[in-house]
This record gives C-alpha cells, structure tokens and sequence, in this order.
C-alpha cells in the first residue's frame, strides 16, 4: 500500500471521557486501555466530532489560535525537515547514492533551509516582545 499524509484542521475543547459520551450519546472505547480519561472533544470542519484521549491528541495537534502558533509550528516543522537532511547528507557513502549533482543541491537546500529557520525564529522573537 502507498503511503499517504493529510493535516486536519479541527477545533477541540479538554474533556474527559466520560462527559464527551454523555455529549457524543455513545460509549467510547479506546484503542488501548493505559489511556487515562483526560483527553479533549473534537469537531471536525465537516461538523463530525469525536473524543479523543489527552495523549493521542497533544502528539497529533499543535495549537494553531493565531499569528504566533502558527509562526511558531512552521518553524518547527521547518526545522524538523532540515533536521533529517542534515542526517542524511551525514551519512557514509550518501553522495555516491544519489549523485553529486543531487548531493549539491541537497546541501543549497539545506543551507537556504538554515536561513529560513532563522528568520522564522527572529519573527517569533519578534512577535513574542511586541505582544
């Protein structure tokens, strides 16, 4: 099967297990059991909601409200990127697997993606003072 990436963009509001059922009118049953009953009631753009446990979602969603977080999630997700191409440029014999001319460009990418990450992190500083 192919792989496939999707980003959501829900509301949610902290809620326990137990009174998103009595909103949602059914049982919930996570998939494992070690969750604790935290977690937060989800809608969907399409108005479908869920609950969904306190762990699940904080991996899942970052707070996106305004200017700031979603400054601050692109620079993370920004950073992430150039995390993992700094490894693999790293890696023993990587030129010789995809070639010098791909090897060259990887490290412009790199070197772009580094200035951009900086700026990204002058604007949230930035942002942060001028509250």
């Amino acid at each position: 099967m192919k792989k496939y990436l999707g980003t959501k963009l829900v509301t949610a509001k902290p809620m326990t297990r137990a009174e998103a059922e009595v909103i949602l009118g059914k049982s919930i049953k996570p998939a494992k059991q070690e969750y604790s009953g935290e977690g937060y009631l989800v809608r969907y753009e399409d108005g479908y909601q869920s609950w969904s446990p306190k762990e699940v979602f904080d991996e899942a969603y970052k707070p996106a409200d305004n200017f700031l977080d979603r400054l601050i999630i692109e620079r993370d997700e920004v950073q992430q990127r150039l995390s993992s191409l700094t490894s693999a440029l790293m890696q023993e014999d990587f030129q010789e697997k995809v070639g010098s001319k791909q090897y060259y460009w990887m490290q412009e990418q790199r070197n772009a993606m580094e200035i951009y990450v900086e700026v990204l992190n002058k604007r949230i500083t930035h942002a942060i003072n001028n509250k």
